[in-house]
């Protein structure tokens, strides 16, 4: 058995590394923990928790009484324009409540209104890289004047 160079030793360790970082970071493993991490979130985001800054888990904001409102049905919002063309926003009772989804209560806050923005959250793998993504479409009927997609980032 020959002795190995220095140099042979270094390139056959580069070569093991590589080998592994490659395997490590294969599309199908990717895919795998990017599944792993969206489902990861929507369970901490129906339990009413977000991720600070920090990247330490933090409770979701307490609703908005005019929010709570909205989510049982007992107030809604529009905007509107003055004749002297300023806008401004008016309320009103709707006829009915919003069908909430069955993972939230009017009170609670998990960002689950119609819980539709949850259920298209996807992870998957791309080029050694885990992405996480709310696809950019509406989320369920526009219940609360905005979609609520709009105001979340990830």
């Amino acid at each position: 058995m020959a002795i190995e160079t220095p140099e042979q030793t270094l390139a056959r360790i580069s070569q093991t590394i590589n080998d592994s970082v490659k395997r490590a970071f294969s599309p199908k493993f990717t895919n795998k923990l990017g599944k792993k991490a969206s489902l990861q979130i929507i369970k901490r985001v129906r339990l009413g928790y977000g991720v600070a800054d920090t990247g330490n888990q933090k409770r979701l904001k307490k609703l908005a009484d005019s929010y709570k409102k909205v989510r049982k049905g007992k107030l809604k919002f529009y905007t509107g324009t003055r004749k002297d063309g300023s806008r401004f926003i008016g309320t009103y009772k709707p006829k009915g409540a919003p069908r909430l989804s069955n993972q939230t209560t009017p009170g609670r806050s998990n960002l689950t209104a119609t819980g539709k923005m949850l259920q298209s959250i996807r992870g998957y793998g791309r080029k050694q890289k885990i992405i996480v993504e709310i696809p950019d479409k509406p989320h369920g009927p526009d219940i609360f004047g905005n979609p609520v997609s709009q105001f979340v980032t990830c």
